[in-house]
């Protein structure tokens, strides 16, 4: 039996292209493509793209994602590092012993580069945070940023096994710096920064979506980063002040918020795709 889902519901995490409808039958996801055709000697297909096993730190990841909202940070918290710790045994597998505890489990990740050094202590703080609020102590640490890392950290962990399990298709990009950005070293080196920190949070889709950096100004005349992301369905657009850019977990979550926006654009026009309606403008 197939149980169907809009695409949006898998987009977090499985920002595939040409993927119109989930479907899960049993412990799978399906990937599923619909071509429909008009023309007399053509019929309409439904094709199965691809599977993916519904492994368990996925699971958990989907239900982190649906606990973002102020009123539940702290089981949004609790959820994202169990679904870390998860991702982080799944990709380990028999290196590690069901017994090790968190501490073995970060050593681990960090001695098998999966984790940088910076990577590795804000895990530490994040592991610190929920202890804290397992054990019933308020944290005036809690914050969105450890949680978007957490759960930014378990996509990263389980993506090339996405990758195993799907046929992506090809497509072009392009990495644009412009002038003002170029003239102004100190810029320019934060804005390689982010690039690099941007091609993380777009994994597979980095070669789908194109960047533009340019310099501008704010009403009170300081000047800004502007950047533009934009693939085969549309362009999001955010600006950065030069402190924004030096704060990698900050500007981590906000790019993580602008291709969610850019996802939001991609998935509305698949909708369209399929159904043959415009939405509301």
């Amino acid at each position: 039996m197939l149980a169907f889902y809009p695409y949006h519901e898998y987009a977090t995490f499985f920002d595939v292209p040409d993927i119109d409808l989930i479907a899960t039958k049993g412990p799978e996801v399906l990937a599923i493509s619909i071509r429909l055709h008009d023309g007399k000697d053509e019929e309409s297909q439904v094709t199965v793209s691809g599977r993916i096993r519904l492994d368990y730190s996925l699971s958990l990841l989907r239900e982190a994602e649906g606990l973002l909202s102020p009123q539940s940070q702290r089981a949004a918290l609790l959820m994202s590092w169990i679904a870390f710790e998860a991702a982080a045994r799944e990709v380990l597998k028999e290196e590690l012993p069901r017994s090790t505890f968190a501490p073995g489990v970060l050593n681990e990740l960090l001695s098998k580069n999966f984790i940088n050094r910076s990577q590795f202590e804000m895990l530490r703080h994040a592991r610190h945070v929920r202890n804290m609020i397992v054990h019933g102590i308020e944290s005036d640490e809690l914050s969105p940023e450890i949680i978007s890392f957490l759960l930014g950290l378990v996509r990263k962990l389980k993506h090339p096994q996405l990758m195993e399990q799907l046929q992506f298709h090809g497509g072009a990009s392009a990495t644009i710096i412009r002038k003002g950005v170029n003239q102004n070293p100190r810029l320019l080196k934060q804005v390689e920064v982010a690039t690099r920190v941007l091609g993380e949070v777009l994994g597979a889709s980095r070669s789908l979506v194109s960047m533009d950096w340019d310099q501008g100004e704010d009403g009170q005349g300081q000047p800004i980063v502007i950047l533009k992301l934009s693939d085969f369905t549309g362009t999001v657009a955010a600006t950065f002040t030069p402190e924004e850019l030096v704060d990698e977990v900050h500007m981590r979550t906000r790019l993580y918020g602008l291709w969610g926006d850019l996802l939001q654009i991609r998935n509305k026009e698949r909708l369209e795709r399929i159904t043959g309606k415009k939405g509301d403008a």
